[in-house]
């Protein structure tokens, strides 16, 4: 799964990927065009390796510095 990152002033999308990894990606705006937050550089700012397959995945509104998953044994964790 995916999910954006909860406060509009942090441009985080976070990505359970099928290798058993939850990625957390971060953009910065371009200098050049601050009207569109895709053309800025984009940098991994957290990873997450697990022994299984990440099965679910959510980014709290109420917790927006924190991600939670879960995992194909049953497992939640929190990132």
């Amino acid at each position: 799964g995916i999910a954006f990152a909860p406060e509009l002033e942090q441009y985080k999308l976070g990505c359970a990927q099928s290798d058993n990894i939850v990625m957390v990606y971060k953009w910065t705006l371009d200098s050049t065009d601050s009207s569109c937050v895709w053309n800025g550089k984009k940098s991994i700012c957290n990873k997450f390796s697990e022994n299984c397959s990440v099965v679910a995945f959510e980014w709290p509104k109420r917790r927006p510095h924190e991600v939670v998953y879960g995992l194909a044994d049953g497992t939640v964790k929190v990132g």
